[in-house]
């Protein structure tokens, strides 16, 4: 298989990670691994650095790159209303990621993009880039995340699919009864990433989402294309997907490859558990919120055997949906309030990978942070 880490330089005003900051963490692992995926700080002399270093080992450099989130302030970028036509706020999380989304249908965000990287990473050049933010917010932050974005511009897209704002908000408020006695949003079935509802209507709702998505997606990556770069994608895991906008059918052909986001051990966004919960708590009064997440636990197969038998799970569908190759994506640490990320998850990941045929594998999110012991069962030869 092969093997990526990953790299993180801080948000855009970066944390002043120096050369000895990553040899010291990557020195014993650079000849067991095919490359290193770095960003989104727009610090350019740590990237130039990484360039000669992993040219001289031979391995392939990636940019990290942010594109629905994280440059405000660098460009003036449309923030993504709710269908109460309220700006939506972002949650920050491990202070410099703010997760505060851009529109994806306002022609100023593919322009903005594009002058972002013309301006900080061009000149390095990058064997790849490695795309992320490209999805809507999760329920992380709260209910009326699954309504965005519904701007004037978003919501000419649904019209042209039958979708007025009436439509939507009866949507919203239809999902927001205590459903004690259902699954959440009347789930009727989950098979492979794919879900059936009670009410067809919320399908048909999500696929349009998913479409906005879709849309700057193409052009970002046809751009980067044009700069001579490989793609690769950051994904929810598919039975999150759907909630952030991810089609990974239609997604995955515009990559090289794409990274589902299977973590098993790690409570913090993108983290299934924390995700799951975070859903649960968004669309379920409290005192039947147990009963509705163990209900839709249930039809989804998560945790019916183990951790690692959901992620494997998970590894099917993503394959199945999928036309690229597939890194899968693997915590090798975690936030400093949560128990330490173990070397034989890290190793039953790996194998659970392996055995599904999976092409690759991703060291997440910041090698830095990771315990030696942990980047070098990452890396170790089976």
């Amino acid at each position: 298989m092969n093997k990526y880490i990953q790299i993180y330089l801080g948000g855009a005003e970066g944390r002043g990670i120096t050369p000895q900051d990553i040899q010291r963490k990557t020195e014993r692992c650079m000849n067991k691994i095919d490359g290193i995926i770095a960003g989104w700080s727009r610090e350019t002399e740590i990237y130039t650095w990484l360039r000669e270093y992993t040219k001289a080992r031979n391995k392939k450099l990636y940019l990290w790159f942010p594109v629905l989130a994280e440059f405000d302030g660098i460009k003036d970028f449309v923030q993504i209303r709710d269908i109460e036509n309220r700006k939506f706020e972002g949650t920050a999380f491990d202070g410099d990621e703010r997760f505060s989304f851009y529109c994806p249908s306002d022609e100023t965000t593919f322009e903005n993009i594009k002058e972002i990287y013309a301006a900080y990473f061009k000149q390095i050049g990058f064997d790849g880039i490695f795309l992320d933010r490209i999805r809507f917010p999760s329920f992380v932050s709260g209910r009326d995340a699954l309504f965005t974005c519904c701007c004037d511009k978003c919501l000419e897209k649904y019209r042209r699919k039958g979708f007025t704002p009436d439509r939507i908000k009866s949507i919203k408020y239809t999902m927001g009864r205590d459903q004690s006695e259902n699954l959440l949003f009347s789930i009727k079935k989950y098979d492979k990433g794919k879900y059936e509802f009670e009410n067809p209507e919320i399908e048909e709702y999500l696929k349009i989402r998913m479409g906005l998505i879709t849309e700057i997606v193409k052009k970002v990556t046809a751009y980067f294309r044009s700069q001579g770069l490989e793609i690769g994608l950051d994904l929810f895991a598919p039975f999150l997907a759907p909630f952030v906008g991810q089609d990974y059918e239609e997604l995955s052909g515009y990559a090289d490859f794409i990274k589902p986001m299977l973590y098993r051990y790690t409570y913090t966004p993108a983290g299934m558990d924390y995700e799951l919960e975070k859903m649960a708590e968004s669309c379920t009064s409290k005192e039947n919120r147990a009963k509705c997440l163990n209900k839709y636990k249930k039809v989804i197969g998560c945790y019916r055997n183990s951790k690692t038998g959901f992620m494997r799970k998970e590894l099917a569908a993503a394959k199945e949906m999928s036309v690229c190759k597939i890194m899968a994506g693997m915590e090798v640490h975690t936030v400093d309030s949560m128990p330490e990320i173990k070397p034989i998850q890290i190793k039953e990941g790996k194998d659970a990978a392996e055995a599904e045929g999976i092409e690759g594998i991703i060291a997440c999110w910041n090698i830095l942070n990771a315990p030696e012991k942990n980047i070098l069962t990452f890396c170790e030869e089976e």
